[in-house]
């Protein structure tokens, strides 16, 4: 498979497409019998874009952040087949790593992933990812706050429409005090689309002062569409902050008659009720070829709810 122009023509690329291995970057790179090693051991000034094709199944890939690292990454995870990629970060004492992730593919399939988040003494993960596939994903994340202080900002953007079917389980471990995580989720379903997601969060004994929050929004677009989410905090400690919750529905008439009312027409209502949750995870994005790629697959998977 020829991967896209707009992900190949970057800068400080590293791409892992089937036999392929390119490293642009000043990242250094290992490859190991089942697992490719990228070890970043000082700040980079510039953005790393990380590209995984066709990968070979069974295959790992490990970013290993050190003391003081504070990197920027994005990562494009593009596939043309059905495949298995398991991805590992680790963060190590003091490091900040800003992630984004988007995910597509040109054809529908099924694709598996599992990512693991391993953060330690006073590290910062912000994490966001487009979820923006066709087909049959399933996604497993686990995230593990490892020594104090760590902290996990989370935001996933999960559209699906035709026949895709999304099983996501997010799950973050506080295993020392003063931790902190946040999940936001948010979920737009039309056509059949089905997005089944759980969502957990597990507060350890004797981790006090740790913060623990859940947030997932839902939006149904037509009558075969589905959303499921279970938010589920697991506290064996009192001295925490821990919240979580699930608002999922249709369009809402009472906005949608509002929205009218004031001059829109039912194109314009449907698009702006949309932006609600599509907006949040783009306003995150550097305006640039990031930005209106995602904004062009967001226009692709609700072309037919609107025109």
């Amino acid at each position: 498979m020829k991967l896209p122009l707009y992900i190949l023509d970057k800068p400080n690329l590293i791409l892992l497409h089937e036999q392929d291995f390119i490293n642009q970057s000043k990242v250094k790179a290992k490859i190991q019998k089942n697992q490719t090693l990228l070890t970043f051991s000082k700040t980079l000034d510039e953005e790393i874009n990380l590209v995984v094709g066709d990968e070979l199944k069974d295959k790992s890939i490990k970013l290993h952040f050190l003391d003081n690292v504070h990197q920027t990454i994005v990562i494009m995870i593009h596939l043309s087949k059905k495949n298995s990629i398991t991805l590992d970060f680790v963060l190590e004492k003091n490091s900040q790593v800003d992630v984004l992730y988007l995910i597509t593919n040109t054809r529908n399939n099924k694709a598996f992933l599992k990512r693991t988040f391993t953060l330690y003494d006073s590290s910062k993960l912000y994490v966001k990812t487009g979820l923006l596939y066709n087909g049959t994903f399933n996604l497993t994340d686990s995230i593990y706050l490892k020594e104090n202080e760590s902290l996990l900002d989370y935001e996933m953007l999960n559209l699906g429409s035709g026949k895709d079917h999304f099983t996501v389980k997010q799950q973050v471990i506080h295993q020392h005090e003063r931790t902190s995580s946040k999940i936001t989720n948010l979920l737009v379903s039309s056509d059949e689309a089905t997005l089944d997601y759980d969502v957990s969060g597990t507060i350890n004994k004797g981790m006090k002062n740790s913060v623990c929050k859940q947030q997932n929004r839902g939006l149904i677009l037509g009558e075969f569409g589905s959303i499921k989410v279970e938010p589920k905090l697991n506290i064996d400690e009192y001295d925490v902050q821990a919240s979580h919750g699930a608002a999922i529905g249709q369009i809402n008439e009472d906005e949608m008659f509002y929205l009218l009312s004031r001059g829109l027409s039912e194109n314009e209502a449907k698009k702006l009720i949309i932006s609600g949750y599509t907006s949040p995870f783009l306003s995150l994005l550097k305006e640039g070829i990031h930005k209106q790629t995602v904004s062009k697959r967001i226009s692709k998977k609700i072309k037919g709810v609107v025109t």
